[in-house]
């Protein structure tokens, strides 16, 4: 490495400058190249034969000078007896307007329209198909019957009667409501059913065990009669009227009424 740099006087021979072979890479006057890179040019003359294989400005110069007159040259020219005006009469001019084509045209290659009217598409009266057809764009409101045999995606659909013989979301509909528990139906449940949070009953709540003990027969009701089988201790109890058959604190109250002075009556 020449940190202040070096004069030649004479010639240099090297296989690459700066890592570039400069004989593929650079572009030279008077020696065959091939170039497989992209490269433009403003302007070009050609003082030898050009030989093009692709194409010029998008054209096969090839196939267009097969199927052109060139000057200078002899042509087989095979003329055909053409009615000019009869032609221009048929004939659809770029700047026509409100033009009724009455035959049948076949478009082979791709077609745009600013504005097209059509009556009938594909045998069918177009007018009377879009106002049937359900798109998928836009809401739609069905008044007949709709059955569909493939797949339905929608964000909502709004039925008064839907009938799925299939699934929704993968889940068999007539399986689940045979295990479901619906919120606005009486509905017997022989499963036992566990509430993991605070479970709010705005109605009645009918039920004939209360953490395993009968509601009716093991609790202590306010406004009912009941029968106790058990023995019961009451630490504090206020009555307007208690009818014992037994004893109480070891006596027979009606025995002890009737043998005891009483003050006042």
């Amino acid at each position: 490495m020449f940190d202040e740099g070096f004069t030649v006087r004479g010639n240099i021979h090297t296989r690459t400058t700066n890592d570039v072979d400069l004989s593929v890479r650079l572009f030279t006057r008077t020696t065959d190249q091939v170039i497989a890179a992209r490269v433009s040019f403003l302007n070009v003359a050609a003082g030898k034969n050009l030989f093009l294989f692709g194409h010029f400005n998008n054209f096969d110069l090839k196939a267009l000078a097969e199927d052109s007159l060139m000057k200078g040259k002899s042509e087989d020219i095979v003329t055909v007896s053409i009615n000019v005006p009869a032609h221009l009469t048929d004939a659809v001019r770029l700047q026509d307007t409100a033009i009724t084509v009455t035959g049948k045209k076949t478009f082979t290659y791709g077609l745009s329209f600013g504005n097209l009217h059509v009556e009938i598409l594909d045998g069918r009266k177009l007018d009377h198909f879009l106002a049937m057809v359900v798109t998928r764009n836009r809401p739609h409101t069905l008044t007949g019957k709709v059955r569909v045999e493939g797949t339905i995606i929608a964000p909502w659909v709004t039925a008064q009667q839907l009938i799925v013989k299939g699934t929704i979301d993968g889940v068999d509909l007539k399986a689940l409501r045979q295990v479901v528990i619906f919120l606005n139906a009486r509905q017997t449940v022989d499963a036992s059913l566990v509430f993991r949070q605070a479970v709010f009953v705005r109605g009645n709540l009918q039920t004939v065990f209360l953490n395993g003990i009968s509601l009716a027969a093991g609790y202590l009701t306010t406004s009912t009669e009941q029968t106790f089988n058990v023995n019961l201790t009451i630490s504090s109890a206020l009555a307007t009227h208690v009818q014992v058959n037994g004893l109480v604190n070891s006596f027979n109250l009606p025995q002890e009424w009737n043998r005891t002075l009483l003050v006042s009556l």
